[in-house]
């Protein structure tokens, strides 16, 4: 490596420590003035765009800045389509968690919730996915993946993801290392096969707004209320337990399965490429 590189890559490191400081004021800012905003069905959503807003912008900036390039990876031209399509795949997914579940016996549909609740699901959802994503996807993955190749990103960059789920209430280690063999590895293969956050974005938004602004299930340990009212029983293995579905054998084994495609389109792709 030059001493040029180098230096390039000592930058994009310190921007990404400089986005994260970023990320958690944003974040910090939107869910204190979301916990005391007035009708939450609203004002969340439109808190969330703001928030958005904020991260995307202060992203595309500073790697305009920093790096000197286009910032291909968040372009707003043809950004509707992975969006919409990541989004309609979460959703799809974690329906098929959830019938999984009640199909088991471990959980009922008791009553239902109601439309705001979604609503202000739906602005949570979307805040965590866009942050969420250009921290650990757009910077993290990226900057391992530059480094040391995609294996090595996949492997470290879910490690990562799942361990900082530690901090979340009701952590545990059945969590920890299921959302890394979950999120890190189907959202980190969802980049790098598309080389654009649209399409983590939209899987992790569709996910998260269907776990509890739809089913009102436990987030990743954070107690939601949506538009079903659904009790699950305490069985670690098929609804997780305390910290949601995303700790259970279905979600686990769905995301792995769609895992499997994206990786196999990976190295169809690689295949191709090497003729």
């Amino acid at each position: 490596m030059t001493k040029k590189s180098r230096f390039s890559t000592a930058k994009s490191i310190g921007f990404g420590i400089l986005y994260f400081f970023v990320f958690a004021l944003v974040q910090g800012g939107f869910v204190y003035l979301a916990g005391r905003a007035p009708v939450k069905a609203v004002t969340v959503p439109v808190l969330a765009l703001v928030a958005c807003f904020l991260l995307i912008g202060a992203y595309r900036t500073g790697i305009r800045r920093v790096e000197n390039r286009n910032v291909t990876e968040l372009a707003a031209r043809g950004a509707l389509s992975p969006l919409l399509l990541g989004v309609l795949l979460g959703v799809a997914m974690f329906v098929l968690v959830e019938t999984i579940i009640l199909l088991s016996g471990h959980a009922q549909v008791s009553g239902f919730g109601s439309w705001a609740n979604m609503l202000a699901m739906l602005g949570f959802a979307f805040a965590a996915a866009v942050g969420e994503e250009i921290l650990f996807r757009g910077i993290l993955f990226r900057l391992l993946e530059e480094a040391f190749g995609l294996a090595a990103a996949l492997l470290v960059s879910s490690v990562i993801f799942g361990v900082l789920h530690a901090f979340n209430p009701a952590a545990s280690w059945q969590g920890i290392v299921a959302i890394s063999l979950e999120a890190g590895l189907l959202l980190g293969l969802a980049y790098a096969l598309t080389r654009s956050l649209w399409l983590p974005i939209g899987i992790h938004l569709g996910w998260n707004f269907t776990q509890g602004g739809v089913f009102g299930n436990t987030v990743s340990g954070t107690e939601a209320s949506g538009l079903v009212v659904v009790d699950m029983s305490a069985s670690q293995v098929w609804t997780g337990g305390e910290f949601g579905p995303e700790a259970s054998a279905p979600a686990v084994l769905v995301c792995l399965a769609v895992s499997g495609v994206f990786a196999a389109k990976l190295a169809q792709r690689h295949r191709e490429n090497t003729r």
